[in-house]
């Protein structure tokens, strides 16, 4: 069964729009960062929603293509890498996104301003993620 293009296009959409604000994000000085309160709520809701949509993807495509059940999220990107729908590899790199995003969702008084702050160097994952879907239903 084919992907539903608008699903999926406005996940990617959404992703693309987290992505673009959080490198402006990344830029700010570390000081800056560490001391707004403000900043970082935007970092931790811009990971949320870019992570969420991400899985949503995942999601979809597992139940259009009728593969395996996922028991969890990190599940989710395991078997996109196990259907070849990322590369392994590539799947066992962002598997955190998943223990993230419930952290920012369900443990969020343990957030660790210093370690939101590294997770902004890995945006670039989320468009290569974006980039796998795409090549993956040929788009």
């Amino acid at each position: 069964m084919a992907a539903k293009p608008p699903i999926v296009k406005a996940r990617i959409r959404k992703i693309e729009e987290c992505v673009a604000e959080l490198r402006e994000i990344k830029n700010i000085p570390e000081r800056t960062f560490l001391e707004s309160r403000y900043v970082r709520a935007a970092t931790e809701r811009l990971l949320q929603v870019a992570i969420q949509s991400l899985l949503d993807i995942g999601s979809h495509l597992i139940a259009e293509r009728g593969l395996r059940e996922a028991e969890s999220y990190a599940d989710i990107i395991d078997i996109l890498g196990e259907f070849k729908v990322i590369p392994k590899a590539f799947a066992g790199r962002i598997r955190g996104m998943a223990g993230l995003r419930n952290i920012l969702v369900h443990d969020y008084l343990e957030v660790d301003p210093k370690e939101l702050r590294r997770h902004l160097g890995r945006i670039g994952d989320f468009e290569r993620f974006c980039r796998h879907v795409i090549n993956y239903l040929g788009w």
